[in-house]
């Protein structure tokens, strides 16, 4: 008799324990869906706004960006881990993110020769990089400690910024007003994950510093992997196969977005020993992916036209096996970890 209620409780708490990492996980995973939908919805406006020659130029904008972002994201994976990264690591990332973004303004010239991006671009992307570090640190702590709802906001909020300000400005300045939404969206990111009292917050357990610096070096070899084939393209293509190209990663990054940002909070409960969080993310990634290779396996052609326009038809047989793909990069990705 003792022993089945022992069997009972732990089960009991196992399935308590389910139902508190799926609440966790719907909130931030309703924010990333949110960013991920709004991110998608800036492209395809900008789609439509700018001449598709502007737009493969702003495609290849946000690609370095997204080199630049998902490398410095990384530190969240570490800092979600070692929470207290944040604390030892803050001035030092913050001084390597000036002095890059200083070298990246005074070499912008030769730059934008070399990836074939006008220097204002370049300089947009200069000024995007204190912003995009300092957020990064913060970011992977408030998952460590339970700030998800403040992490959830400063999802919403780039890409809310990004979309208003930057259709806006793109309307006025073309794709250097859309970099300009970008850049804005980052910084009024930054000002909610930013705490003054975070050297005098704790969070335990955490993992070593050591495993928080090996999964912020994992992290930066996604990136590269995952962007490296837009970049190559604006390079090599000429410009209205790299503006198809840069349509196809516009929509295949959807899939990719889904299921590498959604499982996050796995990390911290990694280092507190609790296996159970990761069914609950590789589930819901797996959901979100493979929902939307379905979709757009129903109407690939009708899809390409709807969303980006006429002029990208000829993507259309690609769309289905680039979105399988994405998808299960970042399923594969999490299931080895």
């Amino acid at each position: 008799m003792v022993t089945a209620v022992r069997s009972f409780r732990s089960f009991a708490d196992r399935v308590g324990s389910v139902r508190h990492i799926a609440a966790e996980q719907i909130l931030v995973t309703t924010a990333q869906l949110t960013s991920g939908i709004g991110n998608f919805a800036f492209a395809v406006i900008m789609a439509r706004v700018l001449e598709p020659p502007d737009f493969a130029i702003l495609r290849a904008f946000l690609a370095l960006y997204l080199v630049v972002n998902v490398p410095a994201g990384s530190m969240s994976a570490g800092t979600a881990l070692d929470p207290d990264m944040a604390v030892s690591a803050r001035t030092r990332v913050r001084n390597v993110g000036l002095s890059v973004a200083a070298a990246m303004i005074i070499a912008a010239a030769p730059l934008g020769v070399f990836l074939e991006i006008p220097v204002p671009l370049i300089v947009a992307l200069a000024v995007s990089l204190p912003a995009i570090s300092s957020r990064a640190l913060l970011r992977g702590r408030l998952w460590a400690v339970g700030g998800y709802r403040r992490g959830a906001i400063s999802l919403v909020l780039d890409v809310v910024v990004r979309i208003g300000l930057g259709t806006g400005m793109a309307l006025l300045l073309g794709p250097l007003g859309a970099a300009i939404g970008v850049v804005a969206g980052g910084y009024a990111s930054l000002l909610v994950v930013s705490d003054k009292n975070l050297p005098m917050a704790k969070a335990e357990p955490k993992a070593s510093t050591a495993a928080g610096w090996w999964t912020t070096a994992a992290f930066i070899l996604v990136a590269v992997v995952l962007n490296q084939d837009l970049l190559l393209a604006n390079k090599l293509l000429p410009a209205m196969e790299a503006a198809r190209f840069a349509g196809l990663s516009t929509l295949g990054g959807m899939a990719a977005f889904a299921t590498m940002a959604i499982p996050w909070l796995l990390l911290p409960r990694i280092a507190r020993g609790d296996r159970g969080a990761l069914p609950v993310s590789l589930g819901l990634a797996a959901l979100l992916g493979g929902g939307m290779v379905v979709i757009s396996a129903l109407w690939p052609s009708g899809i390409v036209s709807i969303v980006l326009g006429a002029e990208y038809s000829s993507i259309a047989p690609l769309l289905v096996p680039y979105m399988l793909a994405m998808a299960l990069f970042g399923i594969l990705a999490w299931g080895y970890l």
